[in-house]
């Protein structure tokens, strides 16, 4: 409102302040206000004339055209009137459905999904929403998901109960496989854990236990059968495989069989599996979909712990992989000549340098049994299925007065919404561009800050995958290497790319003596919304109406 607020015709009769948008939403809801900015223009008596959406030169404009119609009004002696919308480029808001009239028609459509059976309703303000706030929206569960309430108490529970210690330590090596496993799940004292028949379990042997049992769990919740398959620790997916997806595509998982089919005699196929965006929000049976290695990240499944992934290896590849480095707990013997050592024989041990997270291991257990307790696996991909459904089905329908689409939005959406059963072809991840009405995108790392801003929390750029994310916006890689000491990253707005006039990508020399090249404006990333095991329907409405703020 700049613009208006610096007319001198205007600041006679005009008041212009600066508010905190945070403080005056209560006062938005209740005059009806769903975008800003909006002008409202109000007669002596209080009366409401009009209220339109306009900014800088436009509201200037209009707020001078509906002040001089006021000022004539008054030199005839008339009573003010509701004057005719100006004619400006923003048009006035549209109508919107009610929040608890467009839930309704959710849960009438795709209520048998959602929520948990009531669970999430029920339950939400205790577990997450609390600590969130007032009108705080989450939408980045492939960054993180939300830890439940439930789970802290839990975990803070058995450390109050048992004390854990360094599972190198040869303490947990002299305790018998029974005491560890009696005493890990009988609790004690605050000074060690104790076993039903008086056995005490040490500080190192109880971490010992638990990794072994959170170890069992991975693979539980995999189908795995322990005798096939092993689990190796790891700080994070990225430290497990260096892998991570963009766009929430969901491949076919009986490529995997169709890999291993292909092998020959002198050939073999192995699958390598990059679950970590995967897990959070699908089940993965291992005996239907044998992968020879999967990656996972605990925290994006839970929240809590983090600091804690793991790789999924058939046992019989253990000699297979090639280990470039070893560090404390994964050798039996070794010599500072020659970097010479022998691995332990435990594939878990060989394969894992230093003291691992026993304290997370000791947290991933009752991590598990609070997703059980919500239906495990299953039940979230119903729910979030069932919440990307109908935010696609609005989203895909936002459009511009003009009738251009408000969103690009990349991925496999559209096929997942038209087929009828079978696997996944989409997860509940929506990596997309805000376009504006001649089809150009806006920042996204604009639209990120003003997300947040409005209370509702957002992705923007690379996702750390910069491969898939430059092939979706169609960015090869001369063109990114040519910004080099230009960006700082792909969080850094835009990026300049020579492209022909007519907008075809890239041209061949003689058609470059033939047409000239002008330089257009490419995104270096795209904004990302992403649900998870706690997402509500209140969130993906928060981010329909946030997004609507866009439409001109």
């Amino acid at each position: 409102m700049a613009a208006a607020a610096s007319e001198p015709q205007l600041q006679a009769s005009a008041t212009f302040a600066r508010v905190n948008v945070d403080r005056v939403k209560p006062l938005m809801k209740q005059l009806g206000i769903s975008r800003i900015p909006t002008v409202m223009l109000l007669a002596p008596d209080g009366r409401l004339l009009d209220t339109f959406r306009a900014s800088g030169d436009a509201a200037r404009d209009a707020i001078l055209q509906h002040s001089q119609a006021l000022a004539r009004a008054r030199a005839e002696g008339q009573p003010p009137a509701a004057a005719a919308p100006p004619a400006v480029p923003l048009p006035p808001a549209p109508e919107q459905q009610g929040e608890e009239e467009a839930k309704q028609q959710f849960l009438a459509q795709y209520g048998a999904g959602y929520g948990y059976g009531g669970w999430l309703d029920a339950h939400y303000e205790a577990e997450v929403g609390a600590r969130l706030g007032q009108g705080h929206h989450y939408l980045d569960y492939t960054g993180a998901a939300l830890y439940p309430s439930s789970l802290l108490q839990s975990v803070y529970a058995d450390l109050l109960a048992k004390t854990y210690g360094n599972p190198h330590s040869a303490a947990a090596a002299s305790t018998s496989p029974e005491a560890l496993s009696s005493g890990a799940a009988s609790g004690g004292s605050s000074s060690s854990s104790s076993s039903s028949s008086g056995t005490r379990v040490g500080p190192a042997a109880a971490s010992q236990a638990v990794m072994e049992q959170a170890a069992l769990a991975v693979l539980s919740h995999l189908n795995a059968d322990p005798a096939e398959y092993q689990v190796v620790f790891t700080r994070s997916a990225t430290e497990a495989l260096k892998l991570d997806n963009y766009a929430g595509v969901v491949y076919p998982l009986d490529y995997i069989n169709k890999a291993h089919a292909a092998s020959t005699a002198t050939d073999r196929y192995l699958v390598l599996l990059d679950a970590a965006a995967f897990l959070p929000s699908h089940p993965l049976d291992l005996s239907v979909h044998p992968a020879d290695f999967v990656a996972a990240s605990f925290y994006k499944l839970f929240g809590y712990p983090t600091g804690l992934g793991a790789l999924v290896l058939r046992s019989e590849l253990v000699p297979a992989l090639r280990k470039v480095y070893f560090g404390g707990g994964s050798v039996a013997l070794a010599t500072p000549e020659g970097c010479w050592h022998v691995a332990k024989c435990d594939p878990g041990a060989a394969l894992s340098d230093g003291t691992p997270n026993y304290l997370g291991a000791a947290a991933l257990s009752l991590a598990y049994d609070s997703w059980d307790s919500r239906g495990g696996m299953q039940a979230v991909e119903e729910h979030t299925q069932a919440l990307r459904s109908w935010l696609y089905e609005q989203l895909s329908s936002l459009q511009h007065s003009n009738g251009t689409p408000l969103l690009q939005v990349y991925g496999r959406h559209a096929q997942e919404q038209q087929q009828q059963g079978g696997q996944v072809l989409q997860g509940a991840i929506f990596n997309f561009q805000v376009l504006q009405p001649d089809g150009s995108p806006l920042s996204f790392s604009r639209v990120e800050r003003q997300a947040a801003a409005a209370g509702i929390d957002l992705r923007s750029g690379c996702v750390c995958n910069p491969g898939a994310c430059y092939d979706s916006l169609g960015l090869s890689a001369g063109e990114v290497q040519g910004l080099a000491g230009l960006k700082e990253g792909c969080g850094d707005g835009r990026a300049g790319t020579g492209s022909s006039s007519s907008g075809s990508g890239a041209v061949s020399g003689q058609q470059q003596q033939q047409q000239q090249l002008v330089e257009v404006q490419v995104p270096l990333g795209s904004v990302r919304a992403s649900l998870g095991w706690a997402s509500t329907f209140e969130d993906a409405y928060a981010l329909v109406q946030f997004l609507k703020g866009y439409l001109q």
